[in-house]
């Protein structure tokens, strides 16, 4: 069942507070649905009640709503209510609609409310990623186009973080060829504005928006090295092209990893040697045996995946 407005607002406040992280967010949204006992109901009470009333280790939440007031409620149910006329929808961690591989892959660190713009369905479709640097070379855009073309041509969605380059090579590609992508923002809904051919996709069910930050925050590193591990969440495998140190397609590449899925990276000229080091940690070649893309080894590499690592038990 889905948050009422005032959980949702009050989860939204307390999300911008210091201290409060998603795993107690998470465990306290679980914690009150098994309960069946709205979360607005704790919103303002005394520090002793909410420790006696609430599990254990959720100090940062305690004070967080022992101070919560009605001037925060309607700041943030004023976001809400904008989200909604944008014709969004939030998904809370409890919810039977949130996306399956989030909770599955991510256990307790699975962001405890998100926000989708599009066609949500997609989050619950079989997905890769492609990742890469925002300044790819000639052979690096068209290895960025051809996996997405791979992807499309299984009828799976094409998952990306939306920054130029690598990322909007492999959306665009997606939906040239009749595909669907999704976007995992590195910023709020609120505050990315889709165009072209993607604003045209979100309106024809062919792509999605996914934020698991404020509404209407702004993009931040923090954020964007946060979504990384969405991304590969959502993917069962992810391909990164042309990475370098100071980009999130490698860290991308590494969560896939610690996520128990395949990793298929190509360095390029790599000059600083991140794609190699992904592969010393377990990557693979993206280009395959012969020293080109081949269809083949990717659905080789696809069917032998894993999948999401079940780590569900850890969110109580």
């Amino acid at each position: 069942m889905s948050l009422t407005t005032p959980d949702l607002a009050l989860v939204l406040a307390l999300h911008a507070r210091s201290g409060v992280g998603p795993r107690s967010l998470s465990r306290w949204l679980l914690w009150a649905a098994a309960q069946g006992v709205p979360l607005a109901k704790f919103a303002g009470r005394p520090r002793d009640e909410l420790l006696a009333a609430l599990p254990a280790e959720l100090d940062a939440l305690v004070v967080a709503l022992s101070e919560f007031g009605e001037e925060e409620y309607e700041r943030a149910a004023r976001v809400v209510e904008r989200v909604q006329l944008a014709g969004a929808q939030f998904y809370a961690v409890t919810d039977a609609d949130y996306p399956p591989l989030l909770s599955a892959t991510l256990g307790a660190a699975a962001p405890p409310l998100i926000a989708v713009a599009g066609d949500a369905e997609l989050l619950a479709r079989e997905a890769g990623g492609v990742v890469g640097t925002r300044t790819p070379s000639e052979a690096g855009g068209t290895l960025a186009r051809l996996c997405s073309e791979w992807l499309v041509n299984r009828r799976r969605v094409v998952v990306s973080g939306g920054a130029q380059g690598v990322d909007m090579v492999a959306h665009s590609a997606a939906l040239e060829a009749g595909g669907a992508t999704v976007v995992v923002l590195p910023q709020g809904l609120l505050s990315y504005r889709a165009s072209g051919a993607l604003a045209t996709a979100l309106d024809e069910g062919r792509a999605a928006l996914v934020s698991q930050f404020a509404p209407d925050a702004a993009w931040s590193v923090g954020a964007a090295v946060a979504r990384n591990e969405t991304i590969a969440a959502l993917s069962r495998l992810v391909c990164v092209i042309e990475p370098v140190s100071t980009g999130g397609s490698a860290k991308t590449g590494q969560d896939a990893m610690n996520q128990g899925k395949p990793a298929l990276v190509y360095a390029g000229v790599d000059a600083r040697g991140t794609g190699r080091a992904l592969m010393q940690a377990g990557a693979r070649a993206l280009l395959g045996p012969a020293g080109c893309l081949s269809e083949e080894y990717l659905d080789e590499v696809w069917a032998a995946a894993t999948g999401a690592v079940e780590r569900q038990g850890e969110l109580l």
